[in-house]
């Protein structure tokens, strides 16, 4: 049994790297990150309440794309049917803001792979959004969704 215990804890140690790479990978081919880290302390925070926000979605499908088509998948084809289309929702957050000088100037976030309810319900239960503009230049900005 003691034998067993190296070769139990190399098993460990190769799958949480295993699952740490895998996590960067999904993130990396899906777009998902985590909030910006380099955003400059000079930049300013405004906190915005999500009733003053507007949220637009819209849906569409996506033809499912493989390199390569299974044999049953052409058979289907002969006959007519083809692959099922993925239903796919994406949202954009919408902020007008009224700066001190009287300027005006709209933000718009990145898009957002989530319906515009189960977003809304999202920044609700984060009490809100965080939008951080570069004070020296309003078009540089980052929504922190």
């Amino acid at each position: 049994m003691k034998s067993a215990i190296p070769y139990l804890i190399a098993f460990v140690v190769v799958l949480i790297y295993s699952l740490i790479k895998g996590v960067q990978k999904y993130r990396q081919l899906t777009g998902a990150s985590s909030p910006k880290k380099n955003i400059p302390g000079n930049w300013s925070r405004l906190d915005i309440d999500v009733n003053h926000c507007e949220v637009k979605s819209r849906e569409y499908f996506e033809e499912p794309s493989e390199k390569s088509p299974s044999r049953i998948q052409m058979l289907d084809s002969i006959v007519g049917r083809s692959a099922p289309k993925k239903h796919r929702v994406v949202s954009v957050v919408i902020y007008k803001h009224q700066f001190r000088d009287g300027k005006r100037q709209t933000f718009k976030s990145e898009p957002i792979y989530e319906e515009e309810t189960n977003l809304r319900y999202m920044i609700m239960n984060r009490e809100g959004l965080r939008l951080y503009v570069d004070p020296g230049d309003s078009t540089n900005y980052y929504f922190g969704v």
